[in-house]
């Protein structure tokens, strides 16, 4: 997840940022996300979810990549989410679609076309990219007025529990179910689970030599999307390992190879009132 100082290039269009802005409750306390405005938004609303194997992390570790997007005319929203500590499975994916409800609840005040929403997560928050994805595009989502996700963009993602993950089943597993969990929890939980013709353009850039989320999860993925005809892209990064994009180098590189792939699949331009 890169840091704040990564991202410097600068693009033709102002931010305006609010940060903390409330969208929904837990019961016990308010959910908090950070919103990054364009000056000439596209109409294409980005959510933006952090990694942290559902343990450590927030909403601030995504502001670089929300800037840099909103510069190039993309509304993002950056989400927090309740970590396991917090609250167990599946709170997190209820935190999610509570953000997405509320990005579609008010899309005419952040520039975004209610269908042209994009998720967008790295490690954990690609994970839970692609279960979302699937969930609203199936019809499963929340009880919310949808329409489905127009694209998924996800670095080293999780795809699939088992126990053959190694290092990253036990690093991911035990936040998710405390108790332990039953293979059929694992499946449900496991976007490769739910692959189907109607998901949307999903993006997915990995590290070869990823040792927390192998990269196979990503390949293994694509794989499937593309037998079932969805239309994906793969970049696997030689040599680089969980986070690969730290690296400022890469960081650019890959929000350009991001921007790319949805200039290409979510036609810019907002709809019609």
């Amino acid at each position: 997840m890169p840091q704040r100082s990564q991202h410097e290039r600068v693009e033709p269009h102002h931010v305006d940022i609010q940060e903390g802005v409330v969208f929904g409750s837990t019961g016990s306390r308010d959910l908090r996300c950070d919103v990054f405005r364009p000056s000439e938004p596209n109409g294409v609303g980005v959510l933006l979810l952090h990694g942290g194997g559902y343990k450590i992390g927030d909403r601030g570790l995504m502001r670089g990549y929300g800037i840099q997007m909103a510069r190039r005319g993309y509304a993002c929203v950056s989400s927090e989410y309740r970590l396991s500590e917090e609250a167990a499975w599946p709170a997190q994916q209820q935190d999610v679609e509570a953000a997405i409800g509320w990005m579609q609840t008010n899309a005419e005040s952040l520039g975004m076309d209610p269908g042209k929403f994009v998720l967008w997560g790295n490690s954990a928050g690609g994970h839970m990219a692609l279960l979302l994805a699937s969930r609203f595009s199936s019809g499963t989502g929340a009880d919310v007025q949808r329409n489905p996700i127009a694209a998924a963009v996800t670095y080293y993602p999780i795809t699939i529990y088992e126990p053959e993950m190694g290092r990253c089943w036990e690093l991911f597993c035990p936040p998710m179910f405390p108790g332990g969990g039953s293979p059929e929890q694992w499946r449900d939980i496991s976007p490769l689970t739910h692959v189907s013709d109607q998901l949307p353009p999903t993006l997915l850039l990995h590290g070869a030599q990823d040792d927390i989320v192998v990269a196979s999860q990503s390949t293994r993925y694509f794989d499937a999307l593309t037998k079932a005809g969805v239309t994906a892209e793969l970049h696997v990064y030689a040599g680089q390992g969980h986070g690969f994009d730290f690296d400022r180098a890469f960081a650019q590189h890959t929000l350009d190879v991001a921007t790319l792939f949805l200039q290409r699949y979510v036609p810019s331009g907002r709809a019609e009132p």
